[in-house]
């Protein structure tokens, strides 16, 4: 199976199961808001956001009635589908460790990198993060069918440190919510133009 259709085999094992929470969730008095750019009353009406990087997330599901509270439903896609890992060589000279992953929540390690360096707001790893979680997320993008085919939400870096290695690395977390395959190979074009010579993505364990 060639890298595009293994991982739009994730992306779809996902969307099904979210669709399939859809449908049980409709109900006759009640609307559901899918796919929500979070927004907080603290914050002004502005997208509320991650506290480091600062930026906005969309919730999954939201049940929502008449002079009521919102109900939310997290979406999670189960099992992950199993396959070897592998080395894929990006384009850019990337080397993309990969090993099994749920499309809403991908695991992403850089090597040799402390999250303190992110701190900045100039540093080239964060901006290209940012700067690729902005064009996906698309927070004033309209509905087009069920899905929007966007990102959900990037966590702040954490420390990640390697079992066989003895430097600390940073790790984060996509939640990559419909959008589709190439909003992941993006993700590489972006890591592998700021210098990391290698990342892994999914779960090594």
């Amino acid at each position: 199976m060639k890298v595009r259709e293994l991982f739009q085999s994730v992306r779809q094992k996902y969307l099904a199961h979210f669709e399939t929470v859809i449908a049980e969730a409709r109900r006759p008095d009640a609307r559901l808001m899918i796919e929500k750019a979070m927004r907080s009353t603290e914050l002004e009406g502005k997208l509320a956001g991650t506290p480091m990087l600062g930026l906005p997330f969309r919730g999954d599901l939201f049940l929502v009635k008449d002079g009521e509270e919102p109900e939310e439903r997290v979406v999670d896609a189960g099992r992950m589908i199993n396959f070897e890992p592998f080395a894929l060589e990006w384009q850019n000279g990337l080397l993309v460790e990969t090993y099994p992953f749920s499309w809403n929540r991908l695991e992403v390690r850089v090597p040799n990198l402390s999250p303190q360096e992110l701190d900045r707001a100039e540093a080239p790893l964060r901006r290209a993060l940012v700067d690729w979680f902005d064009v996906w997320f698309e927070a004033d993008r309209e509905r087009e069918g069920v899905f929007l085919g966007v990102t959900h939400y990037l966590s702040d870096p954490e420390t990640w440190t390697p079992e066989s290695e003895n430097t600390q690395g940073t790790q984060f977390q996509i939640d990559l919510g419909s959008a589709p395959v190439s909003s992941l190979f993006a993700l590489f074009d972006a890591l592998g133009a700021v210098g990391p010579a290698r990342v892994e993505i999914g779960l090594a364990s």
